[in-house]
Order: structure tokens, then C-alpha cells, then sequence
């Protein structure tokens, strides 16, 4: 059975969102824009760019799947990693939640933009 923990550091994002969103801010400021909110908008920047096919990787999916792939791959992984698989072990439990948390932010976040 592989290491419960090397599959929670492997799914965390947390730095590196927050340095996307630190760059799109740094972006905007230096060029006067406000940053969209249409999740449809076909012209997305650079970083959101980056963002997606980030999230796309963490459920092992290409950035081309449909919702469809979105949905199963979603369904495997909270299966693998939901908390209460680890009843046994506060620490782990904790963590899976975090990670459970992290993976609906993904979820949402990848069919809010989908076009499908």
C-alpha cells in the first residue's frame, strides 16, 4: 500500500495557488485591468491558463476531458482519499479531510468553466 502521506503532499495545491493568484494580481496592478469573472471567457489569461491545466493534472485528467472524465475522476479520488477511511488515525483523517477539501475546490472550479 503506498504512503497515505506522499498521496496528500502530492495533491496539495495551497502554494501554488496562492502564488498563481499573486501573479495574476501582480499582472492586473501593472496593467490598470481588472481581472474577469466570466468563467466562459474563452481569452483567459496566461495564469488561469496555468491554474486549469493544474487542476486537470491533480485529478490525472489532460486539459481537453470533458465533464464527463471531470466527474469520474473526481468520484475515484474522493473515494481514495475521504476521511473516513482513516477512522483509525486522527492525523490522517485531518489531513484527508484538507485534501477532500482541496479536490472539491478543484471539482468546482473545473466544471463552473467547462463549456460542455
Amino acid at each position: 500500500m503506498e504512503n497515505m502521506e506522499d498521496k496528500f503532499r502530492a495533491l496539495e495545491i495551497d502554494d501554488e495557488l496562492q502564488k498563481l493568484k499573486q501573479e495574476l494580481r501582480n499582472q492586473n496592478s501593472q496593467t490598470g485591468k481588472t481581472p474577469t469573472t466570466s468563467p466562459r471567457n474563452r481569452h483567459t489569461s496566461p495564469i488561469k491558463q496555468k491554474k486549469i491545466t493544474r487542476f486537470y493534472a491533480i485529478l490525472g485528467l489532460k486539459p481537453d476531458a470533458s465533464t464527463q472524465d471531470v466527474k469520474q475522476a473526481y468520484r475515484a479520488l474522493v473515494k481514495r482519499c475521504h476521511p473516513d477511511l482513516f477512522f483509525h488515525n486522527p492525523q490522517l483523517r485531518q489531513k484527508a479531510q484538507e485534501v477532500l477539501t482541496k479536490i472539491n475546490e478543484v471539482y468546482e472550479e473545473l466544471c463552473s468553466n467547462k463549456d460542455d
